[in-house]
């Protein structure tokens, strides 16, 4: 099984195995179908509401990682909340 290193700040989280990659992306891409607009934080109050076992805790840093790496497929926007002091993932409609 291939091991996914995310980076934290300094601290580096523990590898992820494929099911768990494949267990983000799919879930944080089916919320943001659904829910159009929605933070990290929102991601992963949501996500804990499903989350299998403790080994798929949805830790915002996490996230991040994985709404990153749709930013760069082109699938989500980014944009600053002043409102909400945070950034806002957008659903590209394109897709």
């Amino acid at each position: 099984m291939k091991s996914y290193w995310i980076k934290g700040g300094k601290r580096m989280a523990p590898g992820l195995s494929e099911k768990a990659y494949q267990y983000y992306l799919t879930n944080i891409e089916n919320l943001l179908k659904k829910y159009k607009r929605l933070s990290a934080r929102e991601i992963s109050k949501l996500l804990q509401k499903h989350a299998p076992s403790n080994k798929y805790a949805p830790y915002v840093m996490r996230i991040q990682y994985f709404l990153r790496l749709l930013e760069k497929q082109g699938k989500v926007k980014k944009e600053y909340s002043n409102r909400a002091k945070c950034y806002i993932y957008i659903w590209n409609e394109k897709e």
